[in-house]
């Protein structure tokens, strides 16, 4: 796998990232768990989420992932967008409400 920095934060991240779009909707948490676990054998440590992606559940199902202590991964979310669920209107922004669901998270140096 090759390996990139992501911009000025100092942390090496996957050139490949794996998109969890489907996660908690098209795909169910024993398919997300089996994709997360194929992704990180190869190698890769990208995870890409929103709390949009399937109402917040996409997210459930990775915390639940890390809580396993399964890999260590870097997340990246999405910020807030125009007409988004009631969450973000309730918590005032999307990724720190994302990264509270990551139990395990990682932090980057930067």
């Amino acid at each position: 796998m090759e390996y990139r920095l992501l911009g000025s934060s100092g942390c090496a991240v996957s050139a490949l990232a794996l998109g969890t779009l489907t996660f908690g909707n098209e795909t169910d948490q024993a398919t997300s768990f089996s994709q997360l676990d194929r992704f990180t054998e190869a190698e890769g440590t990208l995870v890409d989420s929103a709390d949009v992606y399937a109402d917040g559940r996409a997210e459930e199902i990775i915390g639940r992932w890390l809580a396993a202590g399964r890999a260590d991964v870097s997340l990246s979310c999405w910020p807030p967008r125009a007409g988004s669920p009631p969450m973000r209107a309730r918590t005032g922004t999307g990724c720190p409400a994302s990264i509270c669901r990551w139990p395990g998270r990682r932090r980057c140096a930067g």
